[in-house]
């Protein structure tokens, strides 16, 4: 698959996080996804009414059917165009769902679901798109592979789409988008590793997590809190968030997992994404109730 795998996820867990960053100390409480046996999940994206949307999957590599997550109920989301499988990546608080659909021919077209109503989002010049994140305005973000097979970043208002790179970087992906028009974009620069930037106006910050030697930044409130995952210099993987308007970071694990990977955040400062408790998986998807300070 193009778009990155969501792995890891955990149980029903108080967890008791490090501030990074001078602040006080959080806890959230990690309450598992449950599944018929066999099949692994992760979430992408919560929205402030606490409906979810994520993906469904078999191995490593395999497209992420995607769900919504409504309380307890889950519900399948089914591109009609999508012969090849749908994947969901992001949700506003109105309901509205973007992703991708793998089409007939094996490519990989971006999508926005209105009240059930899916719109195709390819910007020009695009071989593959995805669409991860969206905003309460219905304006978009995510990346395509043009024909050099190269990727870009992406903005999409309804009407005009935006090419968004980094100096540098390759691999580029925006991922979170508030209604400030405040997103959020990775890219793997010259080191090798993959950086994260929020991006404000012309303001452009880079996510650095102390020790920390890679950020993947994910989905944005809309105080500016980031949802974020690090790899750290032994290679364990860590769900964390960025508060932008403290200038604080915090690491937000559950201590039963191997790894905790964090997709997702809103207003109230719920996180979603997914947690192994083995180092081979399986990948659980979580959604994770608790505050910052």
């Amino acid at each position: 698959m193009i778009a990155k795998n969501l792995v890891a996820a955990a149980p029903l867990y108080a967890v008791l996080a490090l501030a990074m960053h001078p602040a006080g100390a959080q806890t959230y409480v990690f309450k598992a996804v449950k599944f018929p046996k066999g099949e692994q999940a992760a979430l992408a994206a919560i929205n402030n009414g606490n409906i979810a949307v994520g993906g469904t999957f078999a191995a490593q590599g395999d497209v992420l059917n995607c769900f919504v997550l409504e309380g307890k109920a889950v519900t399948k989301l089914t591109d009609p165009n999508g012969a090849g499988g749908t994947e969901c990546w992001g949700i506003n608080n109105a309901g509205s769902v973007v992703g991708d659909y793998i089409d007939g021919n094996g490519m990989y077209n971006g999508f926005i679901d209105v009240n059930g109503i899916f719109t195709d989002i390819n910007p020009p010049g695009s071989l593959h798109t995805i669409v991860n994140g969206v905003n309460d305005s219905n304006a978009v973000v995510g990346f395509y592979l043009d024909a050099a097979g190269k990727s870009h970043g992406f903005m999409f208002d309804g009407t005009t789409y935006k090419t968004l790179n980094i100096k540098g970087g390759k691999n580029t992906e925006a991922f979170g988008i508030n209604d400030d028009g405040d997103y959020t974009i990775d890219t793997v620069l010259a080191d090798g590793n993959e950086h994260s930037y929020l991006v404000s106006g012309k303001t452009k910050t880079e996510i650095l997590f102390p020790n920390e030697t890679q950020v993947f930044a994910h989905q944005i409130n809309n105080v500016g809190q980031v949802a974020a995952t690090t790899i750290d210099q032994n290679g364990l993987y860590h769900g964390g968030v960025y508060d932008s308007e403290a200038d604080a970071y915090y690491i937000i694990d559950d201590p039963k997992a191997t790894a905790t990977l964090t997709y997702g955040i809103n207003d109230a400062q719920t996180l979603a994404g997914s947690y192994q408790t083995k180092a081979t998986g399986p990948s659980i998807a979580y959604v994770a109730t608790g505050s910052l300070p």
